[in-house]
């Protein structure tokens, strides 16, 4: 996950559950399987351009207020030894680990 974006929605939508799904139902545009945590994206490849917008839909009443556009602003390109790249694969691991039905005790993993 080389590139940090900040993803930005209009109208500003509250739900982290609602604004992910809108991201992840785009992973064809981005590229991959990103990781979206709600305002911050980390990519595997670069957007087409700074400012890539989006628009999608929700399911709302009243029924014209239903799109929403979904701005991506590349905040920086990651090298593999930042701090920003290691705590991303930390992350990845520690999912990966939970997943595998190891569970945490304390900070280290146990099955």
């Amino acid at each position: 996950l080389k590139y940090h974006y900040h993803v930005k929605f209009d109208p500003e939508v509250e739900n982290k559950r609602l604004r992910m799904k809108l991201v992840y139902e785009r992973t064809d545009l981005l590229g991959g399987r990103p990781m979206f945590d709600g305002m911050q994206l980390f990519a595997p490849r670069k957007i087409i351009e700074d400012g890539y917008k989006i628009t999608s839909t929700i399911d709302t009443w009243p029924p014209e207020q239903n799109k929403v556009e979904i701005t991506f602003s590349l905040v920086a390109e990651l090298p593999q030894n930042s701090p920003t790249s290691l705590m991303i694969f930390n992350n990845i691991m520690n999912k990966s680990v939970s997943k595998l039905g190891y569970k945490m005790i304390g900070r280290n993993f146990f099955n």
